[in-house]
């Protein structure tokens, strides 16, 4: 992983930092996700975490929280979704 990555990893997986930190890193997986790919293995169980706990700008399924799935889900070839995703969204459809 570049230096710059290796960072913002460090960050994204310290559980002292705050909401709107995770979703700013987030943020900047998903709109730049090719940059990201190679090292899918190490940000999918973060990006999971993220996603399920809520943290990731309120509970259920927004916006934000659809194009962080998404993006997991194009690093298909790179790194496998982790069951508790596809577990998630399956239950905030079912409602």
């Amino acid at each position: 992983m570049p230096s710059w990555m290796v960072c913002l990893h460090k960050k994204f997986h310290c559980s002292k930092t705050s909401p709107n930190v995770l979703i700013f890193i987030a943020k900047l997986i998903v709109n730049r996700p090719m940059a990201f790919q190679p090292y899918a293995k190490f940000w999918l169980s973060g990006l999971t975490e993220l996603v399920v706990s809520g943290r990731g700008g309120g509970a259920g399924l927004n916006t934000f929280v659809v194009d962080v799935v998404v993006t997991m889900l194009s690093w298909s070839d790179t790194a496998v979704l982790e069951v508790g995703v596809v577990s998630y969204i399956v239950r905030e459809i079912r409602g």
